[in-house]
């Protein structure tokens, strides 16, 4: 019999771990940073930049993959992956914040990842602390359309009973839209989604609640509307492309809720994990240029907007690697079609809740239609 065993450890809490050891806490801060490590994916950086960084990492002991024709100098822009402990990427990112090309601004995106934690929203008083804390957004339709609930809550009496229900059940967010957005849905003009949510609106019940509400459209006019009544989250799935929804965001400062949304992008075969993360770095930072604060972005990955189920799957096994946007995260599976290619129980609320638990140490908000069942999730 043995008398000693190794273990591999995986995804593991650093800090936790050496706890355990016995290590000495007045040095655990140090320690972290040499036994976390990380590895980050750069896109598109030249040849010689690439070289660089090689050159930078290997001589402090970290390693950086690049293409094999980067050695050669060639033409074009390529990808690298960087690895190394925390505590000398810290190090490769410092020697490069003195060396030229783009190379100084890398160096400083290393050290902005390094250093990163999730946002602090406060929302009229209530704190939204995403580095302790999970949240639950209940979901209202008020359309005769909607994918799984449309026509249950299309009158004023069912609208507002059920944002009671919402309310009772816990949520700590309620997503409020009059538009279907489910696949062929009808549009529908501002003025008649406007006049679908006066029916909640402008109740008396409604108004003397303080519950956090957010509006879920794509139109500026219906989303102006809805933040003059009180809303105080932009739920925008077409992901702020247009520019005057860009503009209420900036002269509201309130949060938003940025969605990938591959139905109103450019159309491609497939959509990858790279494809997506390109978006919204792009969109992250023309938002914070236009005057957006960066604390105030949510991030959602469009989940039953994607091309297939297999994105919609693949997009799921990928959640911790949208962790260096820094962005709180939107998780919005529930019910959606997709999860019938996951499994064939009838009961989608159960089976929203399984994946949701699944992924929820890399999501900060979780949309459901069953408050309720999903409440669990927030003592994960």
């Amino acid at each position: 019999m043995k008398d000693f065993y190794i273990q591999e450890l995986k995804k593991y809490n650093t800090e936790d771990e050496l706890h355990r050891i016995g290590f000495d806490d007045l040095y655990l801060d140090k320690a972290c940073a040499k036994y976390e490590f990380k590895t980050l994916k750069i896109y598109s950086i030249k040849a010689i930049e690439a070289n660089i960084i090689k050159q930078t990492a290997l001589s402090l002991g970290a390693d950086c993959a690049v293409h094999k024709n980067v050695i050669l100098n060639e033409q074009g822009l390529f990808d690298c992956i960087l690895c190394a402990s925390v505590s000398t990427l810290s190090k490769v990112a410092e020697k490069l914040k003195f060396q030229q090309f783009r190379l100084k601004n890398i160096g400083e995106e290393i050290i902005n990842i390094i250093e990163q934690k999730k946002s602090c929203i406060e929302i009229v008083g209530q704190k939204f602390d995403f580095s302790q804390n999970k949240y639950i957004m209940g979901i209202l339709n008020i359309t005769p359309d909607s994918f799984s609930d449309g026509g249950k809550y299309f009158d004023e009496k069912s609208a507002i009973s059920q944002y009671k229900k919402l309310v009772a059940d816990g949520a700590d967010i309620i997503d409020i839209g009059a538009q279907s957005t489910r696949p062929n849905y009808t549009e529908i003009s501002a003025d008649e989604e406007i006049e679908r949510l006066k029916l909640l609106f402008d109740n008396d019940e409604y108004k003397q609640d303080n519950t956090i509400k957010s509006i879920d459209t794509y139109n500026y006019k219906v989303a102006e509307y809805a933040v003059n009544k009180g809303v105080k989250i932009i739920n925008d799935v077409q992901g702020f492309t247009d520019k005057n929804m860009v503009k209420l965001a900036v002269d509201t400062q309130l949060p938003v809720i940025v969605m990938f949304n591959q139905t109103i992008l450019p159309k491609t075969e497939e959509t990858t994990f790279s494809q997506m993360y390109k978006f919204f770095v792009n969109k992250i930072d023309e938002l914070v240029c236009a005057g957006v604060k960066k604390e105030n972005i949510i991030i959602d990955c469009g989940f039953g907007f994607l091309n297939n189920n297999c994105e919609n799957v693949s997009m799921l096994e990928n959640l911790s690697n949208f962790e260096s946007l820094n962005c709180p995260m939107l998780l919005g599976i529930s019910r959606k079609s997709f999860l019938k290619y996951i499994s064939e129980t009838e009961n989608k609320d159960k089976l929203s809740l399984i994946l949701a638990a699944k992924c929820i140490n890399n999501v900060d908000i979780v949309r459901v239609h069953d408050v309720n069942l999903h409440l669990i999730l927030k003592s994960i």
